[in-house]
């Protein structure tokens, strides 16, 4: 193992076409700084491990439990934090681009980033307010991600 690959308490170890593995690694309480996404870069040939990207968390904190991590389209990394109810992604060259969280008290096991597009089975739901002689028209489309505004 070379050096920056030892990790503890690690995760959703996946390889990829291109031969690299990815790893949560989270860490461990009272002994290590923050969790981390890495990429190894295995060599099977000479039996070792290097390290080819990391990616620390961002807020400084140690996952105690759960957390993945997924190499996106570009080079970039989006990693869900497990225990700590966030999630981030990196680009290419290890920038930090967003950092997010869910509802407090909220953990997820594993977050992905995928194309996703909300069609709602039900018709949008109306209200209409009577306004000094004129109508107000209100719809809401629950879960519709393809509605970028209203209508006159």
């Amino acid at each position: 193992m070379g050096e920056g690959t030892w990790m503890r308490y690690q995760h959703d170890a996946r390889r990829y076409p291109d031969g690299t593995i990815t790893v949560f690694d989270n860490g461990g309480f009272h002994k290590d700084d923050k969790s981390y996404g890495i990429v190894l870069d295995p060599d099977e040939d000479e039996m070792r491990v290097s390290l080819s990207r990391k990616y620390g968390d961002p807020s400084g904190r140690v996952a105690a439990v759960m957390g993945n991590v997924q190499v996106l389209p570009g080079g970039g990394a989006f990693i869900g934090w497990g225990s700590d109810p966030l999630f981030s992604e990196f680009g290419p060259d290890g920038e930090l681009l967003f950092n997010a969280s869910f509802p407090p008290r909220v953990n997820s096991y594993r977050a992905f980033r995928f194309p996703w597009s909300g069609q709602p089975d039900e018709d949008p739901a109306l209200a209409v307010e009577p306004d000094d002689g004129a109508l107000t028209l209100y719809a809401s489309w629950n879960g519709a991600t393809e509605v970028a505004e209203g209508w006159s």
